[in-house]
């Protein structure tokens, strides 16, 4: 997998080198967010537990003018998705997964001068290449709430991972210009997911009744808040000289 996510930056970064280095910059971003889920529930009785995800990596950029450029990198998403019983008000007999997924964005930027040259408003919009580190991999289990006159049993529950999914990023934000010539950002992001990276399949009985089988599904769809810093290549030889 490592090797794989190297040949690919290498290949990706090449072009951004054929150009004047003094349009080339480097830069992290990392955020934290809210990731969206549903569940196929005819029983009514399955409910999700905190769905959230965090990212942070590494960006390199190429200025096209002084309002455009192109961005990519190397990201690290950590997906936290699961489920409990609803019983009575409250969610029992927790069960989650958690799996990281390397991301590649191919992004293009905007900005727009909003104050001497000082403040900008941003915006970006692309694509991520998703790969899931943790594939293949799937957890069965069971768990029970009981009451004193009725109980829940969940009597299996089975996680289904994608290896590779897209993601498609829109994003708004404000950049303040630093030390002549970097910048540091705030932003919100909405990333958009195409298909399901992951499926719960959770079957459970209440009381003696026949069984019901739910379904929860998540496309990788996430709203993101972050921070991001970026500095020219060319500044860190350009000042020695």
């Amino acid at each position: 997998m490592r090797k794989n996510i190297q040949l690919v930056l290498l290949i990706l970064l090449l072009p951004y080198f054929s150009y004047s280095q003094h349009k080339i910059y480097l830069g992290t971003e990392g955020a934290i967010g809210i990731l969206f889920s549903k569940y196929d529930d005819p029983g009514n009785t399955i409910k999700t537990i905190h769905p959230d995800n965090s990212y942070f990596g590494l960006t390199i950029g190429r200025v096209i003018n002084n309002r455009f450029s192109l961005e990519s990198g190397i990201l690290l998403n950590a997906y936290n998705y699961g489920y409990a019983i609803k019983y009575r008000g409250y969610a029992f007999g927790a069960i989650g997964t958690d799996f990281i997924s390397a991301q590649i964005p191919f992004r293009l930027r905007h900005q727009l001068n909003l104050h001497a040259g000082k403040i900008f408003l941003s915006s970006t919009a692309g694509f991520h290449l998703c790969m899931n580190t943790d594939y293949p991999y799937g957890v069965t289990g069971g768990n029970a709430v009981w009451g004193e006159n009725d109980s829940i049993i969940a009597m299996d529950s089975t996680f289904y991972k994608s290896k590779i999914f897209p993601l498609v990023e829109l994003g708004a934000g404000v950049d303040f210009k630093v030390f002549k010539n970097a910048y540091f950002s705030v932003f919100v992001k909405y990333y958009m997911g195409l298909i399901n990276i992951e499926t719960i399949k959770i079957q459970y009985r209440k009381n003696l009744e026949t069984p019901v089988l739910a379904n929860g599904y998540s496309r990788g769809s996430c709203l993101n808040y972050g921070i991001a810093f970026r500095y020219p290549i060319s500044d860190l030889w350009q000042s020695k000289k």
